[in-house]
């Protein structure tokens, strides 16, 4: 899946240079036997952002940083550039991706995180399971990516994980513990993320069938 995630990033104009961070000595193989630029990390990070800073320190000229992990392969370069320009732009400290597009039976997944965005654009809150009494129409469906600027990101790390982190498994959440504003920006773009074993049997048929344009690709 590393290998369609990067292939995305790579063809994103404001992505200047784009590694895979791994621990695992075989996808280190894997990178460098398809000559994928690739930092090995520790097996210390807990998240794939804390991975992700461990590997930017090898990275002394990066300014921002995006975090984008193998379980999103149906992203697409026009997605990460709005992100990218967004980051940019905005001179935020920290930014992620929501969708407009779902169903009902996504809001009511657990494996699906859903985001309440404010009206400045802001997240307040990051849920697995709403509340019963809860407006679907509230909520965007979180995509999984997010960008950072270097000296944000190396504080992020600094940053102790909440309980609410540990207990839902969202490390976004120990930015919004802190106080910090993680900036959203919508999109109507709906892929295929990979979080329970029908999804990665789903993403496996299209690799095989070499079908990139079966995803949801509207912008």
């Amino acid at each position: 899946m590393y290998w369609w995630a990067y292939r995305a990033a790579c063809a994103a104009d404001l992505i200047a240079e784009v590694y895979v961070a791994t621990a695992d000595a075989e996808v280190v193989k894997s990178c460098e036997a398809h000559e994928v630029p690739v930092i090995l990390t520790s097996d210390g990070p807990k998240t794939g952002t804390d991975r992700v800073a461990e590997a930017a320190q090898q990275l002394d000229h990066a300014t921002h940083v995006i975090n984008l992990q193998a379980d999103e392969p149906t992203i697409t370069s026009n997605v990460l550039n709005t992100l990218a320009e967004h980051l940019i732009v905005t001179q935020c400290g920290m930014i992620t991706l929501a969708t407009t597009k779902y169903s009902m039976a996504d809001f009511d997944d657990p494996n699906c995180v859903k985001v309440k965005v404010d009206a400045h654009g802001a997240a307040t809150a990051f849920v697995r399971v709403p509340d019963e009494l809860d407006d679907p129409d509230v909520f965007l469906m979180h995509v999984g990516v997010y960008g950072f600027s270097m000296e944000s990101l190396e504080a992020f790390v600094r940053l102790p994980a909440s309980n609410a982190e540990r207990m839902n498994r969202l490390e976004q959440l120990r930015a919004l513990a802190a106080g910090w504003e993680i900036r959203v920006v919508e999109t109507h773009w709906s892929g295929l993320g990979v979080d329970t074993p029908q999804d990665l049997a789903r993403v496996k048929e299209l690799m095989d069938r070499g079908r990139r344009d079966a995803a949801d690709h509207t912008y």
